[in-house]
């Protein structure tokens, strides 16, 4: 796996996995010398990182996040060394399909040692939750936007080429077909959302004398493209903050509004928040009684993610 489309503080620094101890190489002069990371040899069982993602708001801005073997790690120094997170043991977890789905949030499959395929969140890369289910062993792709809260996901299956599809994080799923409906056996490789909105799969095949590959994508759109996108609220006019974050017992939200609701990843109603006649238009919430884990602030057309910890 290799990744490059890296922004931010870590423009131009390339990553790529390696099966043995390290699992994890980089270069920050463009590929000309290549590093092993440091701070995954936990063992001298090989490991391997084939799903990547960079943090582009919050207090961890520009934090590296990688899905390995062992499970996730993230990086704030361009790649070069790698802090383990809340989901690393030797061969129990087996991070893969890292995205960045609406309000920032991170997801990713995880190879539950039981009861299977999770789906996990994450706001810093560092400390995971568990928020659904993933149908199979799949390439996971999210798309934000639309009615969903946490926007839509594609799960294709990696050795069936099956596609399911969640609007409520991974707690139903609803099958759509195949990618491939031909006699022989295939493998999904790589599951992408194309400029034009559709879904595009690449697959290898194991038929003989001639193997069948090839790429497949959706007939329709899985994203909406062409329109005019929601003009974004200028500088000035962007009145919401939150603040700690992560929140342990108490969370104060900052905004001109006269209210804002906390919402879970499901897109569940958590915290309802009455702001007006309060000084400065802040208030302390109360967060001791909600479970740990990641929550979305919301209020008039803005919107914050925070994590709540014990």
């Amino acid at each position: 796996m290799f990744a490059s489309a890296l922004d931010g503080p870590n423009r131009g620094a390339l990553l790529t996995g390696i099966r043995d101890s390290t699992g994890l190489g980089y270069s920050h002069d463009r590929g000309a010398t290549w590093h092993r990371a440091d701070g995954l040899e936990t063992s001298t069982t090989n490991h391997e990182c084939g799903a990547f993602a960079e943090l582009r708001a919050g207090p961890h801005t520009g934090r590296l996040v990688a899905g390995c073997l062992g499970g996730m790690v993230y990086s704030d120094d361009r790649g070069a060394t790698w802090g383990l997170s809340n989901l690393w043991a030797d061969f129990v977890y087996r991070g893969a399909s890292l995205i960045t789905a609406q309000d920032g949030v991170l997801y990713a499959r995880i190879e539950d040692p039981e009861p299977g395929f999770g789906l996990w969140a994450s706001a810093d890369g560092a400390t995971w939750t568990r928020v659904g289910i993933v149908p199979t062993s799949a390439h996971l792709v999210g798309v934000g936007g639309g009615s969903a809260p946490a926007g839509v996901f594609y799960a294709v299956g990696r050795l069936t080429g099956e596609v399911h599809r969640s609007f409520d994080v991974g707690q139903t799923w609803e099958a759509l077909g195949r990618v491939y409906d031909g006699p022989e056996s295939v493998r999904i490789n790589a599951v992408i959302v194309g400029p034009d909105g559709r879904l595009y799969a690449a697959l290898t095949g194991t038929g003989t004398p001639d193997p069948h590959w090839g790429v497949y994508r959706t007939t329709g759109q899985v994203v909406p493209v062409g329109s005019e996108p929601a003009e974004a609220p200028g500088e000035a006019e962007a009145t919401l903050r939150v603040w700690p974050n992560p929140a342990f017992r108490v969370l104060h939200v900052a905004t001109s509004a006269g209210e804002a609701v906390l919402y879970d990843v499901l897109g569940r109603e958590a915290l309802h928040l009455r702001l007006g006649g309060r000084v400065g238009g802040v208030i302390e919430a109360d967060v001791s009684g909600l479970a740990p884990g990641v929550y979305v602030v919301r209020t008039g057309g803005e919107a914050a993610v925070v994590t709540v910890q014990r």
